[in-house]
């Protein structure tokens, strides 16, 4: 389980995405696409009303917010690879909502999903990467490899979390019993 203040700086870093995708359009664009900033306006109210419940995580929830922020990641770079915003210069926004998509699978789920979403990512940047510029798609595919193995690495960690607070309930029994067991062989010694 990722601490309170590791999901909140999650939260936070997808609301300060959010800002920036939309500012980014905004000032880049042509007016007559105003669906397109309608669609970057509601990813930023999500992520601003997901800072407020906090409290209330869930599993499903988690699952829900990795498949928006991984949409919102490829519906980014339809519209950088559609032209409507120059490549070159929005191209470190793009570098970044990959990584940020990375870093919450990692951070909040198991190696399967955490797998999955590092081949989606990789894929949409493959697809909407535009011709000639691959630097995404190698960032994706090194920030992907490099996720799945923190994946990996995290998940053998947890085991061996698990395994040793097992352990470490054992010996406490036995600590326990043989306490108990040396109170009871002092009450019976004769004063």
């Amino acid at each position: 389980m990722v601490p309170y203040r590791g999901r909140l700086a999650l939260r936070i870093a997808r609301i300060a995405l959010a800002i920036a995708c939309l500012a980014w359009y905004a000032f880049r664009a042509d007016e007559r696409f105003a669906s397109i900033l309608a669609v970057l306006a509601a990813y930023l109210v999500y992520a601003v009303g997901t800072l407020f419940e906090l409290r209330l995580d869930s599993p499903v929830r988690a699952r829900i917010a990795l498949i928006a922020d991984t949409v919102f990641f490829g519906f980014w770079l339809w519209v950088v690879a559609s032209g409507w915003i120059g490549w070159p210069s929005s191209g470190w926004i793009s570098a970044l909502l990959c990584g940020y998509v990375l870093v919450s699978a990692v951070m909040l789920h198991d190696v399967l999903r955490a797998s999955g979403v590092a081949a989606v990512v990789v894929l949409l940047a493959f697809l909407f990467a535009p011709r000639g510029e691959m630097p995404l798609v190698w960032v994706s595919l090194a920030a992907g490899g490099l996720g799945v193995a923190l994946s990996v690495e995290k998940r053998y960690l947890n085991r061996r979390l698990s395994h040793t607070l097992r352990h470490n309930v054992v010996i406490r029994s036995q600590a326990q019993g043989a306490r108990e067991a040396e109170r009871q062989r002092i009450a019976q010694e004769p004063p």
